[in-house]
């Protein structure tokens, strides 16, 4: 039996937001620990991605619109914690831009997706005066059943 689409989707971005390391020319190394589920504690020990969807919606045509989040963080006391944030949202911006051609390329398996494509990115500096800073970087997708 097929896997629920959502779970691809998370499962393929996962896969994909591994490759975000410097060793492979990026400018953080959050992808070193990516998540496929939300932790139990919102305060991460070192720099975490995790990402998930938020939701589906009839779209267009009978297809399925798939709005998902990918969410950085590090703990303030991390070296230039802002700064580490935004390199990171920089370096996952990048990859979803990047995610056409490496698919053209035979660099990304084909999915029952659409690849994701980048919507935006909101910076948290201390949500709710947490000892940690995030990003959210919302994408979105689609799929026909």
């Amino acid at each position: 039996m097929a896997e629920a689409r959502a779970i691809e989707v998370v499962e393929q971005l996962r896969q994909e937001l591994q490759r975000v390391t410097v060793a492979n020319g990026f400018h953080t190394d959050f992808g070193a620990d990516v998540r496929t589920e939300l932790a139990d504690t919102p305060i991460p020990s070192g720099p975490r991605c995790t990402v998930v969807v938020l939701g589906m919606r009839a779209g267009d045509g009978g297809g399925v619109a798939v709005e998902g989040l990918i969410e950085i963080a590090v703990p303030t006391s991390h070296t230039a914690a802002m700064a580490t944030i935004y390199r990171g949202a920089d370096d996952i911006e990048r990859l979803l831009a990047e995610l056409p051609e490496r698919q053209l390329a035979g660099s990304v398996a084909a999915s029952q997706a659409l690849l994701p494509l980048y919507a935006g990115t909101s910076f948290l500096p201390r949500p709710e005066g947490m000892p940690f800073i995030a990003a959210e970087i919302t994408f979105t997708t689609g799929y026909r059943r």
